[in-house]
């Protein structure tokens, strides 16, 4: 099975909202490094599969906040500095 295999199985267990964090991730990983003549170090596949593992194990326990309210409570605080200005 192939990493992007591993990954799609693990995605589907997810709720939508830590599935689109992943997908975040995964993009941002993809733009970070694709035009980039020194990818990222390729991780052994066991070391793949025990970082998912832990993640998903990290999410199940309640361990991992969702970004998105975090980033919506952000976004309204600079607005309210925004409107706030003179």
């Amino acid at each position: 099975m192939t990493v992007a295999d591993q990954l799609f199985e693990e995605a589907k267990h997810l709720p939508d909202a830590l599935a689109r964090e992943a997908l975040d991730f995964v993009q941002f990983l993809r733009q970070r490094y694709e035009n980039r003549d020194d990818a990222a170090p390729q991780p052994a596949e066991d070391d793949v599969r025990t970082m998912l593992e832990q993640s998903r194990q990290d999410m199940i326990a309640g361990k991992v906040v969702p970004l998105a309210p975090v980033l919506d409570r952000v976004r309204a605080v600079a607005a309210g500095i925004r409107a706030a200005r003179p």
